[in-house]
């Protein structure tokens, strides 16, 4: 019987590069997005293609009772989930006193709270079972302060963090669970965050797929945190040495909006 994988944010980037890499190895997949005609399709194309099981399940992780909805669907299906990627979520740049409590209440809610809820949910049945893969999915920006970018930066702190004490708690129970960190990929993240600096735009980014082979290279390894690219680990690397205050300056002029 093949494992199978729940993704949440699976209609586009790295969700649905997750989606592709993990049918190739066989896994059956829940895919777990608010847009159900891109769920649909790639669920259907992944069937014909990889002869795996998918199921398609459109949910808005931030809606009242959604996930305890998603455990009732699976329940019902006979799933259990061996995988799970909590990629959902969203970031939002610009300078904070321009941007108001429904960004911010949004980005903590489905980067924090639904992550962790999501988390939580599948966690009793990975326990009992006694084996289990849980991926979170964050960011280089997990490892500064970042003026700008700030409500984001904080949130994949939060991300990292729970993830490293994750693995300590859940790893001697059979439970690997990994941080994953990207910096800049080619996506539709940028344009939903509104990006205004040119640093950005500018920088190397890497393709969905190409962090996703390195998450799941990661995994063969038993790695507890994937910062995906060497730039990318170089840039990690100085932000731990530097003091705190320098590399949040350095980030600051990096992420500063542009002059109009």
């Amino acid at each position: 019987m093949a494992a199978t994988a729940l993704i949440t944010g699976a209609s586009s980037g790295i969700g649905e590069a997750f989606a592709r890499g993990l049918a190739k190895k066989g896994y059956d997949l829940v895919l777990v997005a608010r847009r159900s005609d891109r769920l649909e399709t790639l669920a259907a194309e992944l069937q014909a293609v990889h002869q795996v099981r998918t199921d398609a399940i459109p949910c808005d992780l931030l809606a009242p009772g959604s996930i305890e909805q998603l455990q009732r669907t699976l329940a019902e299906r006979e799933l259990h989930i061996d995988l799970l990627v909590n990629n959902a979520g969203v970031g939002l740049h610009g300078p904070f006193g321009s941007q108001n409590d429904t960004d911010d209440a949004r980005m903590i809610n489905l980067n924090i709270l639904a992550l962790t809820r999501v988390t939580r949910a599948f966690v009793p049945d990975m326990l009992a079972r006694g084996h289990g893969i849980i991926i979170h999915v964050a960011s280089t920006a997990a490892f500064q302060a970042i003026p700008y970018f700030s409500v984001y930066a904080a949130t994949k702190a939060y991300v990292l963090s729970f993830s490293q004490a994750l693995s300590l708690e859940l790893g001697p129970k059979g439970i690997l669970v990994q941080c994953l960190c990207p910096g800049p990929t080619r996506s539709e993240f940028a344009n939903h965050a509104r990006f205004q600096t040119d640093a950005f735009e500018r920088a190397p980014q890497q393709t969905p797929d190409a962090v996703v082979a390195e998450s799941l290279a990661g995994l063969e390894r038993r790695s507890h945190i994937v910062i995906t690219g060497a730039i990318n680990r170089w840039g990690t690397f100085l932000s731990a040495v530097l003091p705190r205050s320098v590399a949040a300056r350095i980030s600051g002029v990096l992420f500063a909006p542009r002059s109009k």
